[in-house]
């Protein structure tokens, strides 16, 4: 996977200059009936590790700047369960909001075509239940004795990412949007199942490589990369 986003980094980075500049050639946009929306679908996130179905919807505002806002969902049946068994009845919420800059050149920008720089806040809710070996009359991290139970787990995931990308209007109303980024995200694992002295048991685990499971906060380095495909709405004519 790291792999592929250090492939994907380098194309943007190949493709970024040459979209920067404008292009006179470009006659898909009327700059009379500019678009005003582009509803997006993001096909990868079907395959991401926590995988939902996802789609968007970019506004564009006049000038270099639109606000791009990201739903997805996905549920138990749907995921599976790559987890061996250990976690079941997962349940997936990821919202991303996204401050796009398209990039000018000599005063002219051509958006939603072309090259940009954004912003992006990332939040991720999963909700799975866990079988384990829960303490009883704990104090200060001894229990008395082990009750083996289910109980429902909440992961939340807050990132924030600096992205780069091209857009391309492939048809008058179809775009492909490429993209790669990185960041930071924090992540808690807390349980309302659990009674008060087992959640205070959670601490703040620091930095980590992988997917944490486990009560606890942890901070993490986080990878954004991919492509959507955009229909584009155009205003109506007046």
């Amino acid at each position: 996977m790291f792999k592929k986003l250090l492939l994907l980094a380098f194309v943007l980075g190949s493709l970024f200059p040459a979209y920067a500049q404008p292009s006179d050639t470009l006659g898909i946009i009327n700059s009379r009936r500019q678009p005003h929306y582009i509803i997006k679908w993001a096909p990868l996130s079907l395959v991401d590790q926590d995988n939902t179905v996802q789609f968007g919807i970019e506004y564009l505002f006049k000038g270099p700047v639109s606000l791009q806002q990201e739903i997805g969902y996905g549920w138990f049946s749907f995921n599976g369960n790559s987890d061996n068994g250990v976690y079941i009845n997962r349940e997936i919420w990821r919202s991303r909001t996204e401050v796009r800059f398209y990039v000018a050149n000599n005063g002219q920008i051509k958006r939603p075509h072309g090259a940009y720089l954004a912003l992006e806040f990332l939040y991720k809710r999963m909700n799975y239940t866990k079988e384990d070996n829960v303490g009883r009359e704990c104090e200060n991290g001894d229990c008395e004795y082990f009750e083996k139970m289910n109980y429902k787990l909440f992961r939340d995931v807050y990132g924030f990412h600096g992205k780069m990308g091209v857009q391309f209007i492939i048809e008058k109303r179809l775009a492909l949007d490429v993209y790669i980024g990185g960041g930071l995200r924090s992540v808690v694992v807390k349980s309302p199942g659990l009674s008060a002295e087992n959640n205070n048991l959670m601490e703040d685990r620091g930095f980590v490589l992988s997917k944490p499971m486990e009560l606890g906060q942890y901070t993490m380095l986080s990878m954004s990369g991919g492509f959507k495909i955009g229909y584009l709405i155009y205003k109506r004519r007046k």
